[in-house]
């Protein structure tokens, strides 16, 4: 019976691993964001854009957690300018794939 729940866990875990949607296409480093409604301006802003499946901001973390639609991009541009028309700045995009590489 505990092989049985072993491997149990063992699939479960595997089956979320292999799961792309747990990793964000995008993860934008910000800095100036201070406050909730920073955070929820940059939510409404991105939850605009037709490309965006889901976002996720941490405040804590300054780091804004964007999955995309499959076949669908933002170009950093588009990235760059959501961020600065809510008063914030980017320090970095990285892309899913650039960890692959």
């Amino acid at each position: 019976m505990k092989k049985m729940g072993l491997i149990l866990i063992l699939f479960i875990s595997f089956a979320n691993f292999a799961n792309a949607e747990n990793h964000p296409s995008l993860e934008v480093k910000v800095n100036g964001m201070v406050c909730d409604f920073c955070a929820q301006g940059l939510k409404k802003s991105f939850g605009k854009k037709e490309a965006v499946k889901k976002i996720d901001v941490s405040l804590e973390k300054g780091v804004v957690f964007i999955w995309l639609k499959d076949g669908q991009n933002l170009t950093d541009k588009e990235v760059e300018k959501a961020v600065i028309d809510n008063g914030i700045s980017v320090v970095s995009v990285q892309r899913e794939e650039d960890e692959k590489e």
